[in-house]
């Protein structure tokens, strides 16, 4: 297939076991600490954290994180 697929947790229960899930095909998906998408790495944890850049071009950058950033605001303005 050449991709590779995970899950990664954030949130207050980030660190509490959760079943396997498979696809259809029955593979398993591994659950992880941490995940590259699009050069940014990604550190599971209560609050999102961004442990690395790799070179982004700064309009890519902000299209990528702007959904990200709008979507812990509501979470926060839900939650609060």
């Amino acid at each position: 297939m050449g991709e590779e697929i995970a899950c990664i947790r954030f949130g207050p229960r980030y660190d509490v076991d959760c079943a396997n899930l498979t696809m259809k095909n029955g593979e398993a998906i591994a659950w992880v600490s941490t995940c590259r998408y699009l050069g940014v790495y990604f550190v599971s944890g209560r609050e999102h954290k961004y442990a690395a850049l790799i070179k982004l071009n700064r309009n890519f950058f902000v299209h990528l994180m702007l959904p990200l950033v709008k979507w812990d605001a509501l979470r926060q303005k839900r939650f609060s």
